[in-house]
């Protein structure tokens, strides 16, 4: 599978000591060396690695979303059922830690989840800068 570079910043984590978000890029250079450094991605050197998603307790997994909405145009709607909500709607319902708020929580935890294992199997073949490779181009 190849995946755009621009995947490797995708917030994923929290760092408790630091208090800031993680992102892929970090969390596979801490806790995947080898996949690491078969895609050119800078390994970390600290001794303690960056916490998997599995890892993150509910309030590190909630400023995590809090931190992927942040990022979120005001202009989108997020459709989950027959409702749809804005994006404040959806942040204010992870902080009040709501039904729905814990529903959004969950879906990203999964997401990360899937990356992760993408990136621990080696499934993530190559990671491409951007541009998308033309591939049987006829002359």
């Amino acid at each position: 599978m190849e995946l755009n570079r621009e995947v490797l910043t995708r917030i994923v984590s929290w760092s408790a000591k630091d208090n800031r978000p993680v992102s892929l890029g970090e969390v596979v250079g801490s806790r995947m060396p080898e996949q690491a450094a078969r895609l050119n991605i800078d390994p970390y050197t600290e001794k303690e690695p960056f916490k998997r998603v599995g890892e993150l307790d509910n309030d590190e997994m909630r400023k995590v979303v809090m931190e992927i909405l942040s990022h979120t145009s005001d202009a989108v709607r997020m459709s989950m059922g027959r409702s749809s909500y804005s994006p404040e709607q959806i942040r204010e319902a992870v902080r009040a830690e709501s039904d729905l708020g814990r529903r959004i929580i969950d879906m990203n935890r999964s997401e990360i989840g899937m990356l992760e294992q993408l990136f621990e199997t080696g499934k993530v073949t190559r990671l491409l800068d951007g541009t998308t490779p033309q591939r049987n181009k006829k002359s």
